[in-house]
């Protein structure tokens, strides 16, 4: 295209070459004329050609081009101004602005179907986590309602099981210190030679039945987790000792030889529960009298360990007994379980005493194990720790002694000693009454029906101490005691001991909350009811 005709052109990017011809205006002599051209855009400087008058350019990106051209007269000199041309190189349609317009809307248009999708996707996402989280939530709920409603349900069960042993404990415990304490009071009075043994059985039947209730409020407590242990100055000698004197009785029926040995290194006084080290070897002990027919049961204390605080003291009571098989030697310390099935017939029992001591000597972090050998004898090895009690410390054991209760009255007083009995069972009035006047001759008993009459006679009278039964008719110990406790004067000061058929510790703490002093289990034997009377009479 002639320049002088357009002063631009404008080629496809298809067209992938292009020639610019040039030429001066002084036709004098033309191909003497030099000439110098430059494409801005795509030459970096001016490109001399020499009498060449044209100039290719090919495959140029698309873009806006001016193309420069200048040349030189006859002279020699070159025009300084030269003359130009405007190349456009139109790009491909993928390049064009509305092209990228189109890109731009399609990615604006992806990012946006992209962003719903994600937000639709993250949508159900949210929806169905929210919907497994609901379910998930309300099926912990669920299981929460039902563990709950199932802790209520053992919760209650528990209270309906110690409500039950504690009432099972008072129905059993009530006749059965009247039968205890009547059968003592016949063989302590004169009877016909042939009725020993009638007494006997009484006794020792009544004795083995308050075994297995004692056995079976243990384990309720053990397994409630409601027993406690003390950690009190002992003497281990006295408690052995105490242990060997309570049945003594028993093995001088059966004419066995009862050997107690005790290590000199044994400490005189260890920190530890006395009642419970008493409780594991009397079911200790009194296993091995029991299955042992002829022969002897040796008792040795010895110290096993000796630390700076504290000593691991071992107790083996062994016996020349029928002995226990071998099958059955594994399960000995299992619930309800017993050597042979025979023994049960023969001689009794429920199969928890060892079982109990187990559990009692793992509470305080001992070890219980058994050896025997079938028609020879066992052994039955307990090691317990104790500590080291103090020099000086006062030792305190807390076992049932046997020893012949003084017949003396607990204060010193000019006139005869008055109790009075509130207790509405007709026969513990009668066991009572023949203890007390066995043991304190001479002491003037009054009795009261109920609380409510045993507060009015302790407001008219002048008593020295009060036997007050917990639950009778009208008014109950507990309230008796606290209208007591509410009178002026040193009349609400009177020695108060509780005697209940229950022996739950809730019935102890509640005894001493309402104010009373003391506290004895029915059936008691006459030494703990003497003992009972000393403690709260010296307060």
């Amino acid at each position: 295209i002639p320049a002088y005709l357009a002063s631009e052109v404008s080629i496809p990017h298809s067209t992938n070459m292009i020639t610019f011809e040039f030429a001066t205006l002084e036709f004098a002599s033309p191909s003497s004329h030099q000439y110098q051209y430059k494409l801005d855009g795509f030459d970096p400087d001016w490109i001399s050609s020499g009498t060449e008058h044209s100039a290719v350019y090919t495959n140029l990106d698309p873009g806006t081009y001016t193309f420069r051209v200048r040349g030189d007269n006859r002279d020699g000199i070159w025009d300084t101004k030269g003359t130009s041309f405007k190349l456009i190189v139109l790009p491909p349609w993928w390049r064009t602005w509305w092209a990228y317009a189109f890109y731009a809307i399609a990615l604006v248009g992806g990012v946006f179907a992209f962003i719903r999708i994600r937000t639709s996707g993250l949508n159900r996402q949210k929806e169905l986590l929210e919907r497994t989280v609901a379910e998930r939530t309300t099926e912990l709920s669920r299981k929460k309602d039902e563990a709950d409603a199932q802790r209520k349900r053992a919760e209650q069960s528990e209270q309906v099981k110690q409500q039950f042993l504690a009432n099972m404990s008072h129905e059993i415990r009530t006749p059965m210190n009247a039968i205890m304490g009547m059968s003592t009071s016949l063989k302590r009075n004169e009877h016909l030679p042939a009725q020993e043994s009638y007494l006997d059985a009484i006794a020792q039947s009544s004795e083995n039945l308050l075994v297995i209730v004692n056995d079976i409020l243990d384990l309720s407590k053990i397994e409630a987790g409601k027993l406690e242990l003390e950690q009190v100055p002992l003497d281990p000698r006295e408690v052995l000792r105490s242990v060997v004197d309570v049945l003594r009785h028993r093995t001088e029926e059966k004419g066995l030889l009862v050997r107690m040995e005790v290590d000199p290194a044994v400490p005189a006084r260890v920190i530890g529960d006395p009642t419970r080290l008493h409780q594991v070897l009397m079911n200790l002990v009194g296993n091995a009298i029991k299955f042992t027919e002829r022969g002897s049961v040796r008792i040795t204390l010895q110290v096993k360990e000796q630390l700076s605080e504290a000593v691991m003291l071992r107790f083996v009571v062994t016996d020349t007994g029928i002995g226990i098989a071998p099958e059955n030697l594994a399960r000995v310390f299992d619930e309800f379980a017993q050597g042979d099935s025979d023994h049960t017939r023969k001689y009794g029992g429920t199969g928890l005493g060892l079982s109990i001591s187990k559990r009692l000597v793992y509470m305080q972090g001992g070890t219980i194990t058994a050896q025997s050998e079938l028609g020879k004898g066992s052994a039955f090895t307990v090691v317990i720790p104790y500590g080291i009690a103090a020099q000086g410390t006062r030792t305190t054991v807390q076992a049932p002694d046997n020893t012949q209760p003084a017949t003396r009255r607990p204060a010193t007083h000019s006139t005869p000693w008055r109790i009075l009995l509130a207790e509405d069972n007709r026969f513990n009035v009668v066991v009572a009454q023949d203890e007390l006047n066995h043991t304190y001759p001479g002491v003037h008993i009054d009795v009261a029906p109920n609380g409510s009459i045993a507060v009015d006679m302790v407001q008219a009278n002048t008593y020295d101490l009060v036997l007050m039964d917990v639950q009778m008719p009208v008014m109950d110990g507990y309230e008796a005691t606290r209208a007591i406790r509410a009178l002026p004067g040193d009349t609400s000061r009177i020695p108060i001991l509780a005697m209940t058929a229950n022996v739950m510790k809730a019935e102890v703490d509640r005894c001493l909350e309402a104010g009373m002093d003391g506290f004895i289990p029915k059936p008691f034997r006459r030494e703990e009811l003497v003992e009972a009377i000393r403690k709260v009479c010296e307060r």
